[in-house]
């Protein structure tokens, strides 16, 4: 699993050095073919940062729905991955609550970004008992929901190569233990 939490463009993310880097540069080095101990297992990543100068302004509409497909004998060495975005590519992404921002969920952290913030929730929430992918979902429908006075929107963004449905443990029983 990598987070990875920063400013970022059109090019890529910002590091702190002021210079961009390209997501596929990053999930490159993961590869099969790159980094054969890795194969055949999920690598994570959860991306925090604008993707462009870009607002979403939002609409009003249906959605569409997806249907799975079959998987191949042999698997590619992009496979077995996830990258879960912020925002979608070009938009800006939300960090913090501020004075013009209203939440519509009542639970979610006052501080942050919407998509950390979201993600945390859903995984609390959800871990015990859906696969990541419907979690990420929630995360979506939950974003969904979030805008600024301007009425600004964002939606989070996910690229799955992942072959199998992955499942946490109940990071709920794993926070309470850390109680005792």
């Amino acid at each position: 699993i990598c987070v990875i939490m920063s400013h970022g463009g059109k090019n890529g993310i910002l590091t702190n050095d002021l210079n961009f880097v390209d997501v596929d540069e990053i999930t490159g080095k993961f590869q099969g073919t790159n980094c054969p101990q890795l194969a055949t297992k999920p690598k994570l990543f959860f991306i925090q940062a604008c993707r462009g100068d870009d607002v979403d302004k939002g609409y009003r509409g249906h959605r569409n729905h997806h249907h799975e497909e079959e998987l191949p004998v042999t698997l590619p060495s992009e496979a077995d991955f996830l990258i879960a975005y912020s925002t979608t590519k070009g938009k800006v992404s939300f960090r913090r609550y501020t004075p013009d921002c209203a939440y519509m969920e009542a639970n979610l952290a006052s501080m942050g970004s919407w998509f950390i913030s979201c993600l945390v929730d859903v995984l609390l929430a959800y871990s015990h008992r859906e696969d990541l992918m419907s979690m990420l979902t929630r995360v979506n429908h939950a974003m969904a929901s979030l805008y600024s006075n301007a009425g600004n929107k964002q939606m989070a963004c996910q690229l799955s190569m992942l072959t199998k449905k992955l499942y946490f443990a109940n990071l709920m029983e794993k926070e309470d233990e850390g109680n005792d």
